[in-house]
């Protein structure tokens, strides 16, 4: 096996970091592999935001593995960037063949019948390929859901229904 593979098999949580920052690159790749997540639809109803300046905020100061690392990411996830993105899809693949009783009937059996659990769960999906992509080059990471969304979304002023999913806190891990 190559030395990605035993990366992934042998990760573990990280909570302690050096205070090394991961190269813009390696961050640029790992965006890059998350943004190619296969998703239900193709939908990718979430996104990626670098909020390391908000590590020492109020609303994160009981998170340890926050504290330490030089990166913070929050991802995000949105159910009608979701409708958003499908009705691209298909209108894309079936120009004027699509009619929009149709659509409607395909964002009732998908996106509007799970809620706002529909983009949380492809929120997940991305979340795994981020962060493998992030452990195969020599970083670590924690992810983190213990916080007040409404807080965050305030805090990081979200519009809409755009909600905080997950938090990840990225470095190298202090041996």
């Amino acid at each position: 096996m190559g030395a990605e593979i035993d990366r992934l098999l042998n990760r573990h949580t990280v909570r302690d970091f050096t205070e090394e920052k991961i190269p813009q690159e390696l961050i640029d790749t790992a965006l890059q592999i998350a943004v190619k997540t296969p998703t239900s639809f193709n939908s990718h109803p979430v996104r990626i935001l670098d909020i390391s300046q908000h590590k020492n905020a109020e609303w994160l100061s009981h998170q340890v593995s926050v504290q330490t690392a030089p990166h913070l990411f929050a991802l995000t996830f949105s159910s009608q960037l979701a409708e958003k993105h499908i009705r691209e899809k298909f209108s894309e693949k079936f120009g004027g063949d699509m009619n929009e009783e149709k659509m409607e009937k395909i964002l009732d059996s998908s996106v509007r019948a799970s809620g706002d659990h529909y983009a949380e769960l492809q929120l997940y999906l991305v979340a795994g390929y981020f962060s493998a992509s992030i452990e195969v080059q020599g970083g670590s990471g924690c992810w983190i859901r213990g916080f007040d969304r409404d807080i965050a979304k305030k805090e990081l002023q979200l519009e809409g229904d755009e909600t905080p999913g997950l938090l990840f806190a990225a470095g190298f891990e202090k041996k």
